[in-house]
């Protein structure tokens, strides 16, 4: 895959729609970025997470997985996969993801702490393992 400046102008832009809240212009961006360079994971990840905005876990769960058959090291698909299996009460699979994502340098304890995507995580005790970088 090889990145051009298209690419990476509308993958500025598209995070600053995110930013904004405008998830419908950003993955219309993602999916501009994706036209000049296939199969970019981050722009796969992006359109991914546009879908996560509104509920759309599986469409979400798609992107992301593709993603992943690009990148197969791409931690942020790994941690956004850890975010939906959690939010849908599949904790075994959340944390297997959140391991594999912290094995590929996604390891910010903090970030995990305060996403409300994995409060229902709070009380596991891999899960405290992980934050404490024990994975």
């Amino acid at each position: 895959m090889k990145e051009t400046d298209k690419n990476v102008k509308h993958k500025k832009e598209a995070a600053k729609l995110m930013n904004a809240g405008e998830f419908e212009k950003a993955r219309r961006e993602f999916e501009a970025a994706l036209k000049e360079s296939p199969g970019d994971p981050y722009s796969l990840v992006g359109i991914g997470a546009t879908f996560y905005a509104r509920n759309d876990y599986a469409q979400a769960m798609n992107y992301y997985k593709q993603a992943l058959l690009n990148d197969p090291n791409f931690k942020d698909a790994f941690y956004n996969i850890a975010c939906i299996y959690a939010l849908q009460g599949k904790t075994e699979m959340a944390i297997k993801y959140l391991k594999i994502a912290a094995m590929n340098g996604f390891a910010e304890a903090a970030v995990m702490t305060k996403d409300p995507d994995l409060q229902s995580l709070k009380d596991n005790e891999e899960f405290k393992k992980l934050l404490r970088g024990d994975f």
